[in-house]
């Protein structure tokens, strides 16, 4: 904070004069919604707010008998350890106001400047309002509480593959730390709906389903099946002769012209495609059966689209190898281990040389960054 003194003059003209002193307070902290989240009793989903809302959080404060220089800052509470070790410094700190007695807000979008300005991590946080009076240079302090809650995590699988879905979520909720995600799971949903709730809620995507150059199949029977593709070429896949998705309304699109607006997978950490040929460019066109120009494959699209992290496989996986190294790869992240780092652990773990080479995968973004603590991805526009 400025040496407020050094604004005024004469520097604090009331200082050694009897008067009234500075009063200042938070009158109230709520999200988007409008609802209060201060006092920690209603937690506070920063993505949530900032992304389905389309709102910031309010702080609201007060000032009052004195004109005032008024700062506002949020730190980690003393028993958020993860929090405390994450952040060198401040959380976050908002710029100094000189104002004269009255009722403010303070806009804040949920992000915290450091560390490529993700949403806040999960936990308790302190909301201090410091205000300076101006005649005679004392400080007045208020604090509130805040909690934040756990990213989300979105674990997807078809029937055929629901073993998955525990595996994952067994190891994620018991990552150390205290940084766990909120977990939502499921099975047989659609292409759009998945595409939706990623770009609302989601840090962390995995998904455990069956996959072509270009495509994800989300259902796969009976017909018409609902899935995600690369860019809207891919809509008119065919199996043996068969379209898999045909019609904007069954695939949902990530990129291309009529895909989904860039940077809406900014706040996204990671996704894992757990599918054969998830990482192999889908064919725009070809000549006797050989590819002349190709379009983005899935991990690469969600990539661009602002994703930190994506992974997926070039060819074919076998089944079983494929849920054994899915198990490896979760366990490695419940160590911390980077996505990268536990992706070559996992494939590493396969002792058929020809398994190991079909399941070693093709990663875009920052592989190396660290799992833990569980947040969402930095934002990039």
């Amino acid at each position: 904070m400025p040496d407020v003194g050094e604004s005024i003059n004469p520097p604090f003209p009331l200082k050694n004069q009897k008067h009234t002193e500075v009063a200042a307070s938070i009158v109230d902290i709520q999200d988007g919604a409008g609802t209060s989240i201060m006092g920690g009793g209603t937690e506070y989903d920063p993505k949530q707010n900032a992304v389905s809302n389309g709102q910031k959080t309010i702080i609201k404060y007060q000032v009052q008998n004195q004109s005032a220089a008024v700062s506002l800052f949020i730190e980690p509470d003393p028993g958020n350890t993860p929090a405390l070790n994450y952040y060198p410094i401040l959380a976050k700190v908002f710029d100094t106001a000189f104002v004269d007695p009255g009722q403010y807000t303070m806009e804040w979008d949920g992000r915290c400047p450091h560390d490529g300005n993700r949403y806040i991590i999960q936990g308790a946080y302190k909301v201090h309002l410091l205000a300076t009076c101006m005649a005679c240079g004392i400080d007045v302090r208020d604090v509130k509480d805040i909690k934040v809650k756990k990213p989300c995590a979105h674990l997807y699988a078809l029937p055929e593959f629901t073993g998955d879905l525990p595996d994952a979520q067994s190891r994620l909720t018991s990552l150390s730390g205290g940084t766990q995600f909120e977990i939502k799971s499921s099975t047989s949903t659609d292409g759009p709906t998945q595409l939706v709730e990623m770009h609302e809620e989601a840090a962390f995507s995995y998904w455990s389903v069956h996959g072509l150059a270009g495509l994800l199949l989300c259902t796969d029977r009976p017909v018409p099946r609902t899935g995600i593709v690369s860019e809207d070429f891919v809509l008119g896949t065919k199996i043996n002769g068969i379209i898999v998705l045909q019609g904007q309304t069954t695939g949902g699109v990530v990129g291309g012209k009529n895909g989904m607006p860039d940077h809406a997978l900014d706040d996204v950490f990671a996704a894992v495609l757990s599918a054969c040929l998830t990482a192999k460019s889908p064919a725009k066109f070809s000549l006797l059966g050989l590819p002349i120009l190709s379009g983005l494959n899935l991990p690469d699209a969600m990539y661009q689209k602002g994703a930190d992290t994506t992974l997926g496989f070039k060819v074919a996986i076998p089944i079983t190898p494929a849920s054994q190294w899915a198990r490896d790869f979760f366990d490695e992240l419940k160590q911390g281990s980077s996505v990268g780092d536990a992706a070559r652990v996992a494939t590493s773990n396969i002792t058929n040389p020809a398994v190991q080479e079909k399941l070693t995968a093709t990663i875009y973004g920052n592989s190396g960054a660290p799992f833990l603590p569980a947040r969402y991805g930095r934002k990039k526009d």
